[in-house]
C-alpha cells in the first residue's frame, strides 16, 4: 500500500525532511490510521514550509543589498550615476520622513 497516488518518493523524502529517524512510525501511522495521522502530518508539513519560507526570505534580504552596492563600487560610471540617488535617499530618510510620518 502506497503513501498517496503520484509520487510515493517525493512524499516519503518530505516525510523524512520534517520527522528524521522517525519518519518511518509517521509513515506506519498514515498507513495504520489514517483519520488520524494525515491531519496531525498535514498541520506539521504546512507549519514547516511557512517556516522554510520566513527563512528563505530572511536569507535573500542581506544577498540582494550586498550584490547591489558590489555592482556600484564594481563598475565607476554606475557609482557616478547612482551616487546622487543614494544620498537624495538617505538625505529623505533622514530629513523629510520624521515630517511625513
Amino acid at each position: 500500500m502506497s503513501i498517496t497516488g503520484s509520487s510515493e518518493v517525493l512524499h516519503r523524502k518530505a516525510i523524512h525532511r520534517i520527522y528524521g529517524d522517525k519518519a518511518g512510525d509517521i509513515i506506519d501511522g498514515i498507513k495504520k490510521n489514517p483519520v488520524v495521522a494525515v491531519p496531525l502530518v498535514l498541520r506539521r508539513l504546512k507549519s514547516k514550509d511557512d517556516e522554510w519560507k520566513e527563512a528563505q526570505r530572511q536569507f535573500n534580504k542581506v544577498p540582494c543589498s550586498t550584490t547591489f552596492m558590489m555592482h556600484v563600487e564594481a563598475f565607476p560610471w554606475v557609482n557616478t550615476i547612482i551616487s546622487p540617488l543614494l544620498e537624495l535617499r538617505n538625505y529623505a530618510n533622514t530629513v523629510l520622513l520624521p515630517y511625513i510620518i
